[in-house]
């Protein structure tokens, strides 16, 4: 039996059946397998994400896919289109300060007054207005110029009043 091309019977039923079928496997095979390794979609919603944007320091929510940040954004942004097998994690208000890493160590005491101890500890710790009494306390009392330092706790962390201004 000739097909007219000159390559008979065989090539073309092979070209038409098993061969296609088989680029079909394949292909989805691939294709599967980039799906079924990707990594899970996570959202940190119903809090306060610091972006480290000038323009946009804060936001509500933060989109994860392993360890990379994806999106972030409103929690209605993040929340609206997530497939079912995400993974959504209500904050509950709480802060996420996304790569913050303190892990260091103070190899030299530095050279100052320092104006409390650490007995707090495990304890909240001085107030602002505490930190902030010991602290002009210290500046009457030392010559200028002199470093003053002082231990503070959660409670400096937990107060809206404390920021760097």
């Amino acid at each position: 039996m000739s097909t007219g091309s000159g390559r008979g019977w065989f090539w073309l039923t092979w070209l038409e059946g098993p061969f296609w079928l088989m680029c079909g496997a394949v292909l989805a095979v691939v294709c599967l397998a980039g799906i079924a390794h990707a990594e899970p979609r996570t959202v940190l919603y119903g809090g306060s994400v610091y972006t480290g944007t000038p323009a946009a320091p804060w936001a509500q929510a933060v989109a994860l896919e392993g360890n990379r940040v994806v999106a972030v954004g409103s929690d209605a942004e993040l929340l609206a289109h997530l497939p079912p097998h995400a993974v959504r994690i209500a904050l509950g208000g709480r802060v996420v300060i996304p790569g913050f890493n303190d892990a260091h160590v103070h190899v030299v005491v530095p050279e100052g007054d320092t104006l409390n101890t650490t007995d707090f500890i495990p304890g909240p710790g001085p107030t602002l207005t505490e930190v902030q009494a010991l602290l002009a306390g210290g500046a009457a009392a030392t010559p200028p110029g002199t470093w003053l330092f002082a231990f503070i706790g959660a409670s400096m962390f937990d107060d809206p009043q404390a920021t760097r201004r």
